[in-house]
């Protein structure tokens, strides 16, 4: 054996002590297209049946596949959705990928030049370049869209970037036969610079003492159309400069080889001269790590090795068990023993999070002054929907409200910017009664702002102010116990803030709260606890006395506790004063509710003609299909009263009514149709519809409001 076998630990050990000294012998980097695996960029083996399988499709099978593939050529969107099938089936399908891989290269024997080819030889993947893609912009076209398909830099690009950053005496020049950019993309995301060489026709070569990193493309990069793929054309078009360049830097330094099989190209026909009676080729000593262990080492590599000064040979080995060897694995190592004293490894992860954090900052800060493509401009446009929302331009506010959203679900937008505007775009929403939309925007606002600093006074209160309109969305979605615990919360942040000078905002969210609170007990049936927290409200009223809205809905909801518990002058007194604070502000919702209060009220004291009155105002404005399907059940509801005989006007306008209510969160109106619809078919003997119509009120699950229950309705009706 002309190579020895070196334990990874014994090479980290004496790599540090050498690179210690005063003057280290430098080490040149020889890489193949091993250290790129990890980053999604196959191996020439999965070229090789990438390229095959193509080939045979588009000769063979081309209309089998019309279904899922666009086409054969080589133009960028073919070769992509090609690739994309291609990898998805790998991955969903194996038995039906490994069968087509196998016909793909039984029909490859049956070509001219592939009568005798192995698939498993390294020269398969020459000769498809040779015969099979016979233009060299088919090689490009391949190539390229094979690299852009990668998961990103990989460990060891990105470990290797940082050591030529960092350590540049003790090793900047790397030689490659890889194609992609990925090892100077990591350099560039280090903050850091390189000087690229690897085109055919330059005869410049790379320098033996540089200012910045080198990567010397062997073979040509993606990006150029001169890419050696076969050994025609490596003889052919070979950059002689590239390989003088190898042996002087060799000849003044150590070579470590990491992911390159030992193809027959200039570089190994350089390396083959490196024996007992030629030892000065490589100053130093070869390193060679091999994927998992020697053992995996191709035969032709082995071979060479062999031949190599044993004692300036080494292939580098790890009987740690835990720690399997490859190109990440080995950079990693190489990192946090080189670099230990400034952070090893994680300092160059942090370098490639600051340096991205520090371009997108700066691209933010550019686009100031583009004010349609500037990101804060989703506070101005949710500013915008709330103006609209207020003069009742629905669809204007509606379409502002998307747009805003559509910016801030961007992945590199701010949690503050997503959290402030989402809770902006939740809460107008609310305010047009779209409960679905608001309480997605608002738990998506909840979910940013506990990323921010839990201090900040602002924060907090709008975490406060957020728990507590969620808790009241909640409730009309009868999750009661949901809704409490996020008034609980909103309570809690309330009681423990300390800002005096934001007193009476934190108190004015207490209340709120308690009347909030008061309306879940309401519907819970505890009338007890929701009269002790009314009396908490009157004890704080004051906070809120030049609020009309409010104030509105304070005798709104004591309307409620006083008609839950049959006290009916008292619950028309509040509704009454109600009505009063509402009269002169924009609140349909409100006003809705107001009306279906006072409808009740008539019923419990058997005013039929005040009932009607009501009714007919009972439609919500801006709603929409809930307005329509509110005004179709009064007006079955009012032909019902009236005793007519047209069945099929009613039916029609009940179930076209219960068509829109449905689609809708909106649970009173749902009921109060379906209760419509079971003593309609009651009343006719319609037994089968009546049946269904009672399972689907069941289904419903819901309870529209705490004094009206679907089937006391239904006896009232009825009556």
């Amino acid at each position: 054996m002309g190579y020895q076998l070196l334990e990874l630990r014994k090479f980290l050990s004496r790599i540090e002590r050498d690179i210690n000294t005063e003057t280290p012998i430098p080490f040149t980097w020889l890489i193949g297209a091993g250290f790129s695996q990890s980053a999604g960029i196959p191996l020439a083996k999965e070229v090789s049946h990438i390229i095959v399988l193509y080939e045979y499709i588009g000769d063979v099978r081309a209309d089998d596949f019309e279904d899922e593939l666009i086409g054969f050529g080589y133009d960028q969107k073919q070769l992509k959705s090609y690739l994309d099938w291609y990898y998805e089936l790998k991955k969903t399908n194996n038995k039906r990928y490994n069968e087509l891989i196998d016909q793909a290269y039984s029909w490859l024997k049956t070509t001219e030049n592939f009568e005798n080819i192995d698939r498993e030889s390294p020269n398969c993947y020459q000769k498809l370049f040779t015969h099979l893609l016979r233009y060299k912009n088919d090689h490009h076209y391949f190539l390229t869209s094979i690299i852009q398909r990668v998961r990103g830099i990989n460990v060891a690009h990105i470990g290797l970037a940082g050591l030529l950053k960092d350590y540049p005496k003790w090793g900047d020049t790397v030689y490659t036969t890889n194609f992609d950019d990925l090892l100077l993309t990591s350099i560039l995301s280090l903050n850091h610079t390189a000087r690229i060489f690897g085109e055919v026709e330059s005869s410049e070569q790379p320098s033996q003492s540089p200012s910045y990193p080198q990567i010397v493309h062997l073979h040509g990069r993606h990006t150029g159309y001169n890419l050696l793929n076969t050994k025609e054309e490596v003889e052919k078009w070979y950059n002689q400069e590239l390989k003088k360049a190898f042996e002087k830097h060799i000849s003044d330094s150590s070579l470590i080889v990491i992911g390159y099989s030992g193809w027959d190209d200039m570089i190994m026909q350089t390396l083959k001269e490196w024996n007992d009676s030629n030892p000065n080729l490589i100053r130093g000593n070869l390193y060679w790590i091999p994927y998992l262990g020697e053992q995996n080492i191709d035969k032709k590599a082995i071979k060479f090795l062999n031949n190599c000064p044993k004692l300036k040979t080494f292939v580098i080995v790890n009987s740690d068990p835990d720690l399997q060897l490859n190109a990440d694995s080995f950079i990693l190592s190489l990192c946090n023993s080189i670099n230990k004293k400034n952070g090893r490894f994680a300092k160059y992860r942090s370098d490639l999070l600051n340096t991205a954090k520090e371009q997108h900052k700066f691209i933010m800060y550019q686009l100031v002054d583009y004010p349609d493509h500037n990101p804060q401009t989703a506070y101005d446009l949710a500013l915008k929907a709330e103006e609209r929302i207020s003069k009742a331009e629905l669809s204007k506010s509606i379409s502002l409200l998307e747009e805003a959203y559509e910016i801030i679900i961007q992945p590199d937008i701010s949690s503050e910017l997503k959290a402030k505007v989402g809770k902006k775009l939740g809460l107008s929403y609310y305010k047009l009664d779209r409960l679905k939309e608001s309480k997605k925007l608002l738990e998506f606002a909840l979910s940013h702002f506990t990323q921010l600093p839990q201090k900040n006074e602002e924060i907090q209160f709008d975490i406060a102010e957020t728990k507590r309109i969620l808790a009241e969305i909640l409730i009309s979605k009868d999750e009661f116990n949901e809704a409490l615990e996020h008034i609980k919360n909103s309570m809690f942040l309330s009681i423990t803030a300390s800002f005096e000078h934001t007193f009476l905002k934190w108190k004015r969210n207490h209340l709120l709260c308690n009347l909030t609170k008061c309306f879940i007990y309401l519907l819970k049936g505890r009338y007890e606890h929701a009269e002790s927290l009314l009396n908490q409200v009157d004890k704080e009223i004051e906070i809120v006395m030049d609020e009309p809205k409010i104030l509105g809905k304070i005798c709104q909801i004591k309307s409620c506790y006083f008609l839950v518990t049959d006290r009916i002058s008292k619950a028309k007194h509040f509704l009454n004063e109600s009505d009063s604070h509402f009269s002169n502000i924009e609140d349909s919702v409100n006003k809705f509710l107001n009306n279906i209060y006072h409808a009740e009220i008539f019923v419990k004291e058997n005013n039929l003609k005040k009932v009607n009155e009501k009714i007919n105002c009972i439609v919500l404005p801006n709603k929409d299909e809930i307005a329509k399907g509110i005004l179709l059940n009064n007006q079955a509801y009012i032909e019902m009263l009236e005793n007519n005989d047209n069945r099929f006007l009613i039916e029609k306008l009940l179930k076209e009514s219960t068509n829109l209510l449905s689609k809708n969160e909106s649970n009173y109106n749902l009921i109060n149709v379906l209760t419509d619809c079971y003593v309609f078919y009651r009343n006719n003997n319609d037994d089968f519809n009546f049946q269904h119509i009672k399972e689907q009120i069941k289904l419903t699950n819901c309870k529209p409001h705490q004094y009206f229950k679907a089937m006391k309705t239904i006896e009232k009706k009825e009556k």
